[in-house]
């Protein structure tokens, strides 16, 4: 519409109403309902920012929530199978140190031999292996990459492998295989970690077992153990001849207390698009990048498989990690719905995998995630890198082409104001408002600190509160003293720059690192250029007067902006040359003035393209942005337990995530109503109160901290060591009855840890001990743990010969202990002393009689370095480069106490020309070693003799018993080494 014709409607609006017109009136009422329902004004944009608001944030819940969906009639049977054997093998814990273990694995052959002996399709044949399978292995510490490199380990594997194969079965394919560990942790039952994966595991094979047909490759259950201190029985199943012949794997774990199986990571495209046959899928990329940057300290089997070279898929319950290895991994803190959630999807995830004839796409990474718990959205990593570059390279060539386009078309109109006023105020804007919203998060860090354990939503909401009103009052004061051309526009605009430097650097970090958690960069910038291309062409085919008008403040009685011709008016308006008319900012004759005022206000309304605009950035944008903060918070809110680099990386993230999803509204928040802005203070405001004023944790966000008794049996002291975070460690001491009688002793361990220490009572490990007659105080469990020196032939004098230094460790009902090395110049665990002494470690057996035993020592997995001698079974390791920084060893055999450990070892072992030797007559030979042997048992007591003879029950672990009965309901306690209790003694070769 031109000039002429706006002012024709303008006058007969006016001569209608002067004349009492009913008609003219009427169409004045109808025109204004339309322009201020659907024009760029406040009432149009504040209505459809808080229905998208509402929407988007309970689409975004649902994909988040941890609430797995209701079990059908046809999931309930083998779901109750699988529930009854979660009840069994979860009564108790059953860490690898403990005879639950044993109890666990029996239960486990029993329940894969009655499941064999059923009815079963047609030619299906299932092979048990349930032998004792022993390695020996030189790895960097798995959970402490600081670590030194020497670290070894023996270790004594008993996993229960099963291979289910048919008449079908292409043995060429390669088999699928199943893989959890039937270990816990010493605190915990083992519930979700990873009992319900035993569980499901177990519920697969008998699903598989009664269909019509077998399945077209084999299936290899693999019922591991002792995955929690090392990965060991994935270590020991990729010795097994089995494993030469899988193809891809599903890994089942847990790190939380139920909710929803999260698939958080897939080695390649080629395995992770059989997740698209999962009924409920829930996934994520971010969170592998997670894990491949360090900011999730943990580790699953996963690491040793694909390590291995093989191919699969990590999936895992994640949430509340508050609970993940405490007392309440139990069964009355999951669900059936959680654990159905695992079995549905693992069963058709290993349907599709058995039916495929190839794996593909073995050399691209995966960028996956799930939407609403209901669409799997998968692509290679390739695909988005590609994607990426050429939008990189298309995106600026074309927002550049149109922008010089408008540009010119404004600069040939005459016009007062282009499209190059106003870009400084967003600028200006931006960063004070990331200023403010940093320095509102900082505030709510340093006033409570934890309280982010409990919920991150409290800071993430008074950021993102914070970040909106400052750019509010700042864009609406500047659009209000001085308005420029199509302000929303030139937001739009610089967004894609900073969009674009955001994406090169994803691109970057896609082709270094292979990135999958980034591909969020690549969807905001396409959204805010296609955006930003739209308002560009908005203004090439509308013709000048209309293009051009200035966005001015609104009138008091007229909700529609009067000046925001560009942002409003129609995308493909009716063009012609005889629309053209001078600029409405060039000269106008006064008399006219008011009246182009009333045109500007007509003009504007009668173009809607900014709610295509608005409807394209801010749905997308916010779903992506909020979805990226929720499933990043999530994984991260409750580190801040393990140290204070934790929590102000959590900080840090919350800050940058306020910024990420307010960007979102920043091109429109100028013209919200101004009750929009005032209940986003109020939540801000409300937010902060109740982050500073709430307690940090809660029975459902406790506060974990780690228990281990250590008992020095040369120094002879019995001391509960407790380690968590500085001043919340001492004030759950202060509920602690033995801490009255003995004062704990603090020291912090740094990065906001505290470790204190206390006497504590002795444990009663053993049935049959005797009470001493001081009471339950005094005396030390001597009988545990002794070290006996074996004379060898020594025949070695200097420094630079081989020394050789022979010991048995006698332990009592154990399972496992550590040798740790020190000398006048070297000591284990300090990567300050240089390499280690020790050279080889030799370990003696004594198997008169056993059979079952197998070894890896020849499998395509064999540890250089290792050897066994096939007649007296005796296992040799040597690293002459690496050295030996610690030995820990494993046994399962409850009746035999002994380790007989022979050590070599070269004082002197240093690179030529080290001046650190030279002219040092003085140093030892000698080679001191402390052994400290681990108890993990716990729950049951132990029955005792007491002073008169009379047998009496003792709790096994009196001081971890009663960390646990007086300590507030808001902590929580957990294992702080491989057991419970610890009794070392030293001597020296």
């Amino acid at each position: 519409m031109d000039r002429q014709s706006l002012r024709t409607t303008l006058r007969a609006m006016d001569a209608s109403n002067e004349n009492g017109s009913a008609k003219g009136a009427k169409k004045t009422t109808i025109g204004s309902f339309v322009r201020w329902t659907f024009g760029f004004n406040s009432v149009p944009l504040t209505t459809l920012v808080t229905i998208t608001t509402v929407l988007l944030g309970l689409l975004v819940y649902v994909s988040t929530s941890v609430n797995p969906p209701d079990v059908t009639e046809a999931q309930k049977p083998l779901l109750n199978y699988a529930w009854a054997q979660l009840g069994e093998i979860s009564r108790y814990p059953h860490p690898y140190f403990s005879h639950d273990n044993d109890r666990v694995r029996q239960h486990i052959l029993k329940e894969v031999y009655t499941l064999a002996g059923r009815e079963h399709f047609e030619g299906a044949q299932i092979e048990v292996d349930d032998s004792q399978t022993d390695i020996f292995i030189q790895k960097e510490d798995v959970f402490d990459k600081s670590a030194p490199p020497g670290k070894l380990t023996y270790f004594e594997g008993n996993n229960v492998v099963v291979r289910l194969s048919s008449k079908n079965s292409d043995k060429s394919l390669g088999a699928i295989l199943l893989s959890a560990h039937f270990d816990s942790v010493p605190s915990s039952f083992g519930v979700t970690d990873d009992g319900a994966g035993i569980a499901t595991m177990l519920a697969v094979l008998k699903h598989a077992l009664a269909q019509n047909e077998g399945p077209k490759r084999d299936i290899i259950f693999n019922f591991n153990n002792n995955e929690e201190f090392g990965l060991l029985g994935a270590e020991a199943f990729m010795h097994h001849p089995w494993a030469q012949n899988v193809s891809a794997f599903i890994n089942l774990e847990g790190t939380g207390a139920g909710g929803k199986a999260i698939l958080f990571r897939a080695s390649d495209y080629g395995v992770a698009s059989h997740y698209s046959a999962a009924e409920m899928p829930f996934a994520s990329s971010v969170y592998q990048e997670g894990f491949s940057n360090g900011f999730i300290h943990s580790q699953t089997d996963y690491k040793v498989y694909t390590e291995g070279g093989l191919r699969g898929l990590d999936i895992a319950f994640y949430k509340p990690r508050a609970l993940y290895h405490t007392r309440r991994d139990n069964i009355a803190e999951t669900t059936k719905n959680a654990l159905n959630h695992m079995l549905v999807n693992t069963i058709d995830v290993t349907q599709s995998m058995t039916e495929a004839d190839s794996f593909d796409h073995a050399d691209q990474p995966a960028v996956f995630s799930d939407i609403g718990g209901y669409l799997f959205i998968i692509l290679p990593l390739q695909y988005i890198f590609v994607i990426s570059c050429l939008t990189l390279a298309v995106g600026p060539i074309f927002v550049g082409f149109l922008f010089l386009l408008v540009l010119r078309k404004q600069i040939n109109a005459g016009t007062s104001e282009t499209i190059l006023g106003g870009w400084l105020r967003s600028i200006v804007s931006v960063l004070v408002s990331v200023v403010a919203t940093y320095f509102v998060v900082e505030t709510l860090h340093l006033g409570n600190e934890l309280y982010v354990v409990r919920s991150f939503y409290t800071p993430l909401f008074a950021g993102l509160g914070t970040f909106i009103f400052v750019n509010y009052v700042l864009l609406g004061f500047f659009h209000f003293v001085r308005p420029v051309c199509d302000q929303k526009l030139i937001i739009l605009l610089e967004l894609s720059v900073v969009l674009w430097a955001l994406l090169l650097l994803s691109v970057i970090h896609e082709a270094t690192h292979k990135a999958t958690g980034e591909y969020h960069f690549l969807i905001l910038y396409i959204v805010v250029a296609t955006a930003s291309i739209l308002g560009l062409f908005g203004h090439l085919v509308t013709s000048t007067e209309t293009s051009t008008f200035v966005e001015g403040p609104e009138d008091e009685e007229d909700t529609v902006d009067a000046s925001e011709a560009t942002e409003t008016s129609p995308l493909l308006p009716e063009a012609s040359p005889d629309n053209a008319a001078p600029s409405i900012h060039g000269a106008v004759d006064p008399e006219n003035q008011q009246e182009d005022k009333t045109l500007q206000k007509i003009a504007v309304s009668m173009g809607y393209d900014w709610s295509i605009q608005f409807l394209l950035v801010v749905p997308i944008t916010f779903f992506v942005t909020f979805g990226l903060a929720a499933s990043l918070l999530d994984g991260l809110h409750q580190t801040p337990l393990e140290s204070e680099k934790s929590a102000d990386f959590v900080y840090t993230t919350i800050t940058a995530m306020s910024v990420l999803i307010g960007i979102t509204f920043l091109p429109f928040v100028h013209k919200l109503q101004v009750f929009v802005p005032i209940v986003v203070v109020g939540v801000a405001v409300t937010a902060s109160f109740v982050h500073i004023l709430s307690p940090p944790f809660s029975s459902n966000a406790p506060a974990k901290m780690r228990f281990v008794q250590n008992i020095n049996l040369d120094e002879g002291t019995s001391y509960a060591n407790v380690l968590g975070r500085q001043d919340v460690l001492q004030e759950v001491l202060e509920y602690i009855p033995s801490t009255d009688t003995f004062k704990p002793n603090c020291s912090s361990r740094g990065d906001g840890v505290e470790i204190c220490n206390y006497i504590a009572p002795r444990p009663w490990l053993i049935d049959g001990e005797k009470v001493s007659s001081d009471g339950d105080f005094a005396g030390l469990p001597t009988n545990l743990l002794d070290v006996k020196v074996v004379p060898v032939n020594e025949t070695s004098s200097g420094p630079f010969d081989r020394f050789d230094g022979r010991f048995k460790i006698s332990a009592l009902n154990n399972r496992g202990c550590v040798l740790r090395f020190n000398t006048t110049r070297f000591k284990s665990g300090d990567v300050e002393t240089g390499v280690s002494p020790v050279k080889m470690v030799t370990l003696r057996h004594n198997r008169v009689g056993k059979t079952g035993i197998t070894t890896g020592s020849g499998s395509r997995f064999s540890m250089f370095g290792w050897t066994r001698d096939p007649k007296t079974g005796k296992d040799e390791f040597r690293s002459f480069m690496h050295g030996v920084d610690d030995v820990t060893l494993h046994k399962l055999d409850w009746e035999d106490p002994e380790y007989d450990i022979q050590l070599s070892w070269i004082p002197r072992w240093y690179e030529v020309g080290d001046p650190e030797d030279e002219g040092n007559e003085a140093l030892k030979n000698r080679l001191g070693v402390t052994v400290t042997c681990s108890w993990a048992e716990y729950l049951d007591p132990s029955s005792i003799v007491d002073e008169q003879g009379r047998r009496r029950t003792m709790d096994k672990i009196p001081a971890f018993t009663e960390l646990n009965n007086f300590s507030p309901a808001w902590s929580i306690w957990s294992n702080q080494g491989r057991g419970l209790v610890e009794v070392s003694k030293y001597v020296e070769l």
